[in-house]
Formats: structure tokens, sequence, C-alpha cells
């Protein structure tokens, strides 16, 4: 397996398109992976919208 951990602070307009291209990426060239993000208390909503992506995604995880 391959984990691939991301550290987000205040940028709510890079993760979903981040995390989508990335789970692309990924699953065209390992077949087991999983993206962490790591909320750095953002203000912006990012916590939010990480969950929104980890909840459609069973890869990635908070």
């Amino acid at each position: 397996m391959i984990s691939i951990v991301i550290p987000v602070f205040n940028a709510s307009g890079l993760v979903t398109p981040t995390i989508q291209e990335l789970s692309v990426y990924l699953s065209q060239n390992f077949p087991d992976y999983e993206i962490l993000l790591c909320d750095d208390s953002s203000k912006d909503g990012s916590r939010e919208i990480m969950k929104k992506v980890a909840a459609g995604d069973k890869n990635v995880r908070l």
C-alpha cells in the first residue's frame, strides 16, 4: 500500500481538484493506496470540503 499525506491550511479551492487528479493517477498506477488529509486549523471551510471529498472516496481519509 502507498500512503500519501497532504497537510491542508486554508486551501478550500485546491482540495477537491487536487484529490481528484491524485486519485486518478494513483488508481491507474497503484492497486492499493490511501490519501490522508490533515487539516491545520483552516479558517476558510477547507475541513468541510475535505469531509465531503473523503465521504465520496473510500481511499481518502481525514
